[in-house]
């Protein structure tokens, strides 16, 4: 069985602002293993800029393209969870790195920063990356995993590097509570900030029919969590479930810039090594096995018998017996391996 993807991706810049310093991006990347196996890469990435017009747009712009650049130009893609989390923990500090050297060179783009959510799908693996306060949401059937918070059907997988966010962990406020929380724009972390920014990754398992959203803060700033999980509830694509949920922000105002993406996973599974006999010999054929085994058997004890009899008497013996086809059964062990696919 292999894994296809379905996605879509909106960026609007709002009704308030008038530049839009959001960055969304999806698409594959083609890889081979360190044993030269190809691997596709599904991705999407979401960035938030900031800094003031062109300086957001730029910052934003540049760690998408840093960070995809960085990924594209790897020699081969490791298979390992832990050697892959820190690939993505690599590319976002060269993203951070290109930022930085961009802001102190232009004095127009001086300060400029911008926040990221990165998700990559190998597999049936999900890894997602962030700094900041942009998020990834995760709707699956599943409801006792150990991921981010469960609130209204649906994983909230990032926590957001802001101030509020102590208040949320300690149950101070509430995750709809601190949306209009006056410090909620405040960031602990990010992209191109004076301190290094030090990423959160999330890895787990993804099965068919599971979908996933990354958004910046300009979507849940206007929709609370139930309605961002009714909104994502199956039965509607991607692309008609971004159209609704961009028609109720703009609605309520569109204060800010908003980007959405949404990706479903299609045709993931998980299968256990299965043993194929492939001889399948019939009752008759079984008992013939068993009966020349027996003989065999016998013979055998007869020679070791005489033998040890007429040794006594320096008499020796051979017994040279029929000698019989020997019969091997083959095994094959199979297994489905959730091979990747093409984006539909």
């Amino acid at each position: 069985m292999s894994l296809h993807v379905k996605y879509a991706i909106y960026t609007h810049t709002g009704l308030v602002r008038s530049s839009n310093e959001d960055t969304i991006e999806a698409g594959s990347i083609d890889k081979l293993d360190s044993s030269g196996n190809a691997l596709m890469l599904h991705y999407m990435i979401v960035c938030d800029g900031m800094g003031g017009m062109k300086a957001g747009e730029t910052a934003s712009k540049l760690a998408v393209s840093t960070i995809i650049d960085y990924i594209k130009a790897m020699p081969f893609w490791p298979t390992l969870e832990d050697d892959i989390a820190t690939q993505l923990r690599d590319s976002v500090s060269a993203a951070h790195q290109n930022i930085m050297m961009l802001s102190n060179h232009d004095f127009e783009k001086n300060g400029m920063g911008t926040t990221l959510v990165f998700l990559i799908i190998l597999k049936n693996k999900a890894f997602v990356i962030w700094s900041g306060d942009s998020r990834a949401y995760f709707l699956t059937e599943r409801t006792h995993l150990q991921l981010g918070i469960y609130q209204d059907g649906i994983y909230l997988v990032t926590r957001d590097h802001a101030t509020t966010w102590t208040n949320i962990a300690s149950g101070i406020l509430t995750l709809d509570q601190a949306r209009n929380h006056p410090q909620a724009n405040m960031l602990t972390q990010s992209l191109g900030g004076s301190t290094p920014p030090i990423p959160e990754i999330e890895i787990f398992d993804i099965f068919d029919g599971d979908r996933l959203m990354l958004c910046t803060d300009g979507v849940n700033l206007h929709l609370d969590t139930h309605q961002i999980a009714t909104c994502l509830e199956k039965g509607n694509p991607p692309d008609i479930v971004i159209e609704k949920m961009a028609g109720i922000i703009i609605n309520k105002g569109a204060k800010d810039n908003f980007s959405m993406g949404i990706l479903d996973c299609i045709g993931v599974q998980y299968a256990r090594p299965t043993l194929t006999d492939l001889k399948h010999p019939d009752k008759k054929k079984k008992r013939a096995m068993v009966f020349l085994a027996h003989s065999a058997c016998h013979c055998v004890w007869w020679v070791l018998f005489l033998e040890r009899r007429y040794s006594r008497n320096d008499i020796s013996f051979r017994c040279p017996g029929n000698r019989r086809k020997q019969t091997t059964r083959f095994f094959c062990v199979s297994s489905v391996d959730p091979a990747i696919g093409s984006i539909q």
